[in-house]
Protein backbone atom coordinates (compact mmCIF):
# COMPACT_ATOMS: atom_id res chain seq x y z
CA UNK A 1 0.00 0.00 0.00
CA UNK A 2 2.74 2.68 1.07
CA UNK A 3 5.14 2.01 -2.36
CA UNK A 4 1.07 2.70 -4.00
CA UNK A 5 1.05 5.43 -2.39
CA UNK A 6 4.33 6.56 -3.24
CA UNK A 7 4.10 5.70 -6.91
CA UNK A 8 0.79 8.03 -6.76
CA UNK A 9 2.58 11.31 -5.76
CA UNK A 10 5.27 11.08 -7.74
CA UNK A 11 3.05 10.41 -10.83
CA UNK A 12 2.86 14.24 -11.74
CA UNK A 13 6.40 14.80 -11.31
CA UNK A 14 7.12 11.95 -13.85
CA UNK A 15 4.21 13.82 -15.93
CA UNK A 16 5.86 17.00 -15.75
CA UNK A 17 9.12 15.31 -16.64
CA UNK A 18 8.01 13.76 -19.61
CA UNK A 19 6.39 17.02 -21.38
CA UNK A 20 8.70 19.23 -20.34
CA UNK A 21 10.94 16.86 -21.73
CA UNK A 22 9.00 16.66 -25.36
CA UNK A 23 8.31 20.37 -25.20
CA UNK A 24 12.30 21.12 -24.94
CA UNK A 25 12.58 17.66 -27.60
CA UNK A 26 9.95 19.60 -30.09
CA UNK A 27 11.51 23.43 -29.50
CA UNK A 28 15.24 21.97 -30.38
CA UNK A 29 13.62 21.14 -33.95
CA UNK A 30 11.60 24.33 -34.69
CA UNK A 31 11.90 27.11 -36.80
CA UNK A 32 11.31 29.97 -34.25
CA UNK A 33 13.99 27.99 -31.57
CA UNK A 34 16.36 27.80 -34.84
CA UNK A 35 16.34 31.64 -36.16
CA UNK A 36 16.54 33.02 -32.36
CA UNK A 37 19.95 31.04 -31.94
CA UNK A 38 21.44 32.64 -35.41
CA UNK A 39 19.63 36.33 -34.37
CA UNK A 40 21.73 35.49 -30.98
CA UNK A 41 25.20 34.45 -33.02
CA UNK A 42 24.83 37.70 -34.37
CA UNK A 43 23.92 39.33 -30.84
CA UNK A 44 20.32 40.74 -32.61
CA UNK A 45 17.31 40.97 -30.30
CA UNK A 46 15.52 37.90 -30.69
CA UNK A 47 12.30 39.42 -31.65
CA UNK A 48 13.65 40.04 -35.36
CA UNK A 49 13.45 36.03 -35.85
CA UNK A 50 9.92 36.50 -35.94
CA UNK A 51 10.34 38.62 -39.02
CA UNK A 52 9.30 36.10 -41.69
CA UNK A 53 5.90 35.59 -39.66
CA UNK A 54 5.52 39.38 -39.41
CA UNK A 55 5.89 39.53 -43.16
CA UNK A 56 3.37 36.81 -43.82
CA UNK A 57 0.53 38.22 -41.61
CA UNK A 58 1.08 41.55 -42.98
CA UNK A 59 0.87 40.99 -46.16
CA UNK A 60 0.08 37.73 -48.21
CA UNK A 61 1.83 39.70 -51.35
CA UNK A 62 5.34 40.07 -49.50
CA UNK A 63 7.17 38.34 -52.75
CA UNK A 64 8.17 40.38 -55.09
CA UNK A 65 10.76 40.59 -58.11
CA UNK A 66 13.23 41.51 -56.31
CA UNK A 67 13.13 38.89 -53.06
CA UNK A 68 12.00 35.69 -52.68
CA UNK A 69 11.68 33.61 -49.63
CA UNK A 70 10.19 33.76 -46.18
CA UNK A 71 13.31 36.29 -45.56
CA UNK A 72 11.91 38.31 -48.77
CA UNK A 73 15.91 38.45 -48.85
CA UNK A 74 16.87 40.33 -52.34
CA UNK A 75 18.64 38.58 -54.26
CA UNK A 76 21.95 41.20 -54.34
CA UNK A 77 21.55 40.92 -50.53
CA UNK A 78 21.51 37.12 -50.20
CA UNK A 79 24.51 36.80 -52.83
CA UNK A 80 26.18 39.65 -50.39
CA UNK A 81 25.93 37.25 -47.57
CA UNK A 82 26.89 34.04 -48.94
CA UNK A 83 23.94 32.48 -50.62
CA UNK A 84 23.90 30.82 -54.26
CA UNK A 85 21.97 31.80 -56.83
CA UNK A 86 21.45 30.28 -60.03
CA UNK A 87 18.47 30.44 -62.86
CA UNK A 88 17.35 26.97 -61.77
CA UNK A 89 18.49 27.44 -57.86
CA UNK A 90 18.17 29.72 -54.98
CA UNK A 91 18.77 29.34 -51.62
CA UNK A 92 16.58 31.62 -50.29
CA UNK A 93 14.17 29.61 -50.41
CA UNK A 94 15.93 26.83 -47.90
CA UNK A 95 14.54 29.23 -44.85
CA UNK A 96 17.40 28.05 -42.50
CA UNK A 97 19.96 28.95 -44.75
CA UNK A 98 18.42 32.19 -46.02
CA UNK A 99 18.12 32.72 -42.30
CA UNK A 100 21.73 32.47 -41.41
CA UNK A 101 22.36 35.62 -44.74
CA UNK A 102 19.12 37.48 -43.32
CA UNK A 103 20.19 37.40 -40.06
CA UNK A 104 23.65 38.80 -40.46
CA UNK A 105 22.39 41.36 -42.51
CA UNK A 106 19.80 42.95 -40.24
CA UNK A 107 22.44 42.90 -36.94
CA UNK A 108 24.79 44.68 -39.56
CA UNK A 109 22.00 47.32 -39.96
CA UNK A 110 21.09 47.16 -36.19
CA UNK A 111 24.67 48.39 -35.56
CA UNK A 112 25.00 50.89 -38.50
CA UNK A 113 21.37 52.73 -36.84
CA UNK A 114 22.50 52.15 -33.36
CA UNK A 115 19.51 49.89 -32.82
CA UNK A 116 16.67 51.73 -34.51
CA UNK A 117 14.13 49.52 -35.49
CA UNK A 118 12.28 51.44 -38.03
CA UNK A 119 15.38 52.24 -40.07
CA UNK A 120 16.64 48.92 -39.74
CA UNK A 121 13.89 47.01 -40.78
CA UNK A 122 12.95 50.08 -43.58
CA UNK A 123 16.28 49.37 -45.07
CA UNK A 124 16.16 45.73 -45.42
CA UNK A 125 12.18 45.64 -46.87
CA UNK A 126 13.20 48.60 -49.32
CA UNK A 127 13.35 46.30 -52.55
CA UNK A 128 9.63 44.76 -51.27
CA UNK A 129 7.73 47.78 -50.64
CA UNK A 130 7.38 51.46 -51.43
CA UNK A 131 4.40 52.02 -49.10
CA UNK A 132 4.91 54.48 -46.19
CA UNK A 133 4.65 53.52 -42.92
CA UNK A 134 5.31 49.79 -43.81
CA UNK A 135 8.38 49.44 -41.89
CA UNK A 136 6.37 50.32 -38.74
CA UNK A 137 3.74 48.19 -39.26
CA UNK A 138 6.08 45.09 -39.43
CA UNK A 139 7.78 45.99 -36.09
CA UNK A 140 4.39 46.23 -34.78
CA UNK A 141 3.37 42.70 -35.63
CA UNK A 142 6.19 41.62 -34.89
CA UNK A 143 6.14 43.36 -31.28
CA UNK A 144 2.40 41.46 -31.12
CA UNK A 145 3.72 38.37 -32.07
CA UNK A 146 6.08 38.40 -29.06
CA UNK A 147 3.70 39.44 -26.60
CA UNK A 148 1.17 36.66 -27.74
CA UNK A 149 3.57 33.91 -27.03
CA UNK A 150 5.00 31.27 -29.52
CA UNK A 151 3.26 28.47 -28.43
CA UNK A 152 2.02 27.75 -32.11
CA UNK A 153 5.41 28.55 -33.58
CA UNK A 154 7.12 26.21 -31.90
CA UNK A 155 5.11 23.85 -33.63
CA UNK A 156 6.52 24.54 -37.06
CA UNK A 157 9.02 22.03 -36.86
CA UNK A 158 12.01 21.52 -39.24
CA UNK A 159 11.93 18.77 -41.94
CA UNK A 160 14.19 15.66 -40.66
CA UNK A 161 16.25 16.35 -44.13
CA UNK A 162 19.86 15.83 -43.97
CA UNK A 163 21.50 18.31 -46.09
CA UNK A 164 24.52 17.06 -48.83
CA UNK A 165 26.80 19.07 -50.99
CA UNK A 166 27.01 18.45 -54.49
CA UNK A 167 30.75 17.26 -55.31
CA UNK A 168 30.47 17.50 -59.16
CA UNK A 169 28.04 18.53 -61.45
CA UNK A 170 25.91 15.35 -61.98
CA UNK A 171 22.25 15.34 -64.05
CA UNK A 172 19.34 14.80 -61.51
CA UNK A 173 18.31 12.10 -63.75
CA UNK A 174 21.83 10.30 -62.71
CA UNK A 175 21.06 11.12 -59.02
CA UNK A 176 17.60 9.90 -58.69
CA UNK A 177 18.31 6.51 -60.44
CA UNK A 178 21.44 6.38 -58.11
CA UNK A 179 18.87 6.74 -54.93
CA UNK A 180 15.76 4.96 -56.36
CA UNK A 181 14.10 8.15 -55.67
CA UNK A 182 11.44 9.40 -57.93
CA UNK A 183 12.29 12.96 -59.75
CA UNK A 184 9.01 14.38 -58.65
CA UNK A 185 9.49 13.59 -54.92
CA UNK A 186 13.36 14.80 -55.33
CA UNK A 187 11.93 18.35 -56.07
CA UNK A 188 9.54 18.43 -53.37
CA UNK A 189 12.61 17.71 -50.82
CA UNK A 190 14.12 20.69 -52.79
CA UNK A 191 11.81 23.34 -53.77
CA UNK A 192 14.61 25.81 -53.82
CA UNK A 193 15.70 23.41 -57.46
CA UNK A 194 13.25 24.70 -60.21
CA UNK A 195 11.47 21.66 -61.76
CA UNK A 196 13.59 23.24 -64.93
CA UNK A 197 16.26 21.77 -63.81
CA UNK A 198 18.52 19.02 -65.41
CA UNK A 199 21.30 19.26 -64.16
CA UNK A 200 23.33 19.70 -60.56
CA UNK A 201 26.23 22.03 -60.23
CA UNK A 202 29.01 21.49 -57.71
CA UNK A 203 28.62 23.32 -54.54
CA UNK A 204 24.78 23.14 -54.69
CA UNK A 205 22.88 21.67 -51.54
CA UNK A 206 20.68 19.29 -51.92
CA UNK A 207 18.25 17.62 -48.99
CA UNK A 208 17.69 14.10 -48.75
CA UNK A 209 15.15 12.34 -46.11
CA UNK A 210 17.43 10.42 -43.51
CA UNK A 211 16.22 6.94 -45.51
CA UNK A 212 17.74 8.18 -48.79
CA UNK A 213 20.58 9.78 -47.30
CA UNK A 214 21.38 6.11 -46.26
CA UNK A 215 21.40 5.02 -49.15
CA UNK A 216 23.86 8.27 -50.85
CA UNK A 217 26.25 7.23 -48.79
CA UNK A 218 26.70 3.81 -49.86
CA UNK A 219 26.32 4.79 -53.92
CA UNK A 220 28.06 7.96 -53.87
CA UNK A 221 31.24 6.98 -55.17
CA UNK A 222 29.54 4.99 -57.67
CA UNK A 223 27.29 7.59 -58.79
CA UNK A 224 30.07 11.00 -59.17
CA UNK A 225 31.81 8.40 -61.36
CA UNK A 226 29.09 7.75 -63.50
CA UNK A 227 28.15 11.62 -63.44
CA UNK A 228 32.05 11.69 -64.63
CA UNK A 229 31.61 10.13 -66.95
CA UNK A 230 28.47 11.78 -68.18
CA UNK A 231 30.82 14.78 -68.60
CA UNK A 232 33.57 13.56 -70.91
CA UNK A 233 30.95 11.66 -72.85
CA UNK A 234 28.82 14.95 -73.25
CA UNK A 235 32.25 16.83 -73.69
CA UNK A 236 33.22 14.51 -76.74
CA UNK A 237 29.63 15.06 -78.09
CA UNK A 238 29.64 18.95 -78.03
CA UNK A 239 33.57 18.69 -79.87
CA UNK A 240 32.01 15.98 -82.30
CA UNK A 241 29.13 18.27 -83.37
CA UNK A 242 29.38 21.81 -82.29
CA UNK A 243 26.95 24.13 -81.60
CA UNK A 244 26.22 27.27 -80.19
CA UNK A 245 24.77 26.88 -77.10
CA UNK A 246 23.90 30.40 -74.80
CA UNK A 247 25.53 30.86 -71.57
CA UNK A 248 23.67 31.60 -68.40
CA UNK A 249 23.65 35.50 -67.25
CA UNK A 250 23.02 36.36 -63.95
CA UNK A 251 20.02 38.62 -63.51
CA UNK A 252 19.64 42.01 -63.00
CA UNK A 253 17.74 45.06 -62.66
CA UNK A 254 17.96 48.80 -63.80
CA UNK A 255 17.66 51.70 -60.98
CA UNK A 256 17.17 55.07 -62.88
CA UNK A 257 18.80 57.59 -60.15
CA UNK A 258 16.82 60.68 -59.06
CA UNK A 259 17.45 63.89 -57.47
CA UNK A 260 19.58 63.45 -54.23
CA UNK A 261 20.72 59.90 -55.15
CA UNK A 262 23.94 58.27 -53.66
CA UNK A 263 26.03 55.00 -54.60
CA UNK A 264 25.95 54.69 -50.45
CA UNK A 265 22.04 55.04 -50.26
CA UNK A 266 21.59 53.07 -53.79
CA UNK A 267 23.56 50.31 -51.88
CA UNK A 268 22.01 50.23 -48.89
CA UNK A 269 18.76 50.23 -50.40
CA UNK A 270 19.18 46.90 -52.34
CA UNK A 271 21.65 45.28 -50.05
CA UNK A 272 24.65 45.51 -52.04
CA UNK A 273 27.98 47.48 -51.73
CA UNK A 274 29.15 50.89 -53.25
CA UNK A 275 32.57 48.26 -54.53
CA UNK A 276 29.30 45.92 -56.11
CA UNK A 277 27.72 49.08 -57.99
CA UNK A 278 31.05 50.57 -59.42
CA UNK A 279 32.42 47.24 -60.38
CA UNK A 280 28.83 46.22 -62.22
CA UNK A 281 28.54 49.74 -63.52
CA UNK A 282 32.22 50.74 -64.98
CA UNK A 283 31.87 53.90 -62.14
CA UNK A 284 35.51 55.28 -61.58
CA UNK A 285 33.59 57.82 -59.09
CA UNK A 286 31.14 57.66 -56.08
CA UNK A 287 30.54 61.43 -57.19
CA UNK A 288 29.16 61.70 -60.17
CA UNK A 289 26.11 60.11 -61.00
CA UNK A 290 23.30 61.74 -63.11
CA UNK A 291 19.37 61.90 -63.02
CA UNK A 292 18.16 59.48 -64.85
CA UNK A 293 21.40 57.36 -64.99
CA UNK A 294 21.18 53.63 -65.48
CA UNK A 295 22.58 51.44 -62.64
CA UNK A 296 22.51 47.44 -63.09
CA UNK A 297 21.99 45.84 -60.06
CA UNK A 298 22.27 41.84 -60.44
CA UNK A 299 20.06 40.00 -58.33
Amino acid sequence: MENMVKRYLLLPFILLLFITSTVALYAQNSYLTAFQQIASKYKLPQKYALLPWAINNMDTLHSSTYTAGCWALSAAAAVNYGLQIDNNYDERIISTIAAEAALHYLSELYKLYNGNDTKVINTYLKPLREQQGYANKIIAEINRLSQAGNAKLMGLTIPNYTQIVIQQQISIELLCSSLNLEKQQFFIYNQHIKPTATTLKSGWKVMLPQHIYSVYELSSKAMYEKAALEIVNLAAEVENNPTTTPKNTPEYIIYRVKSGDTLSHIAKRYGVTISQLKKWNNLVSVDRLSIGQKIKIYR
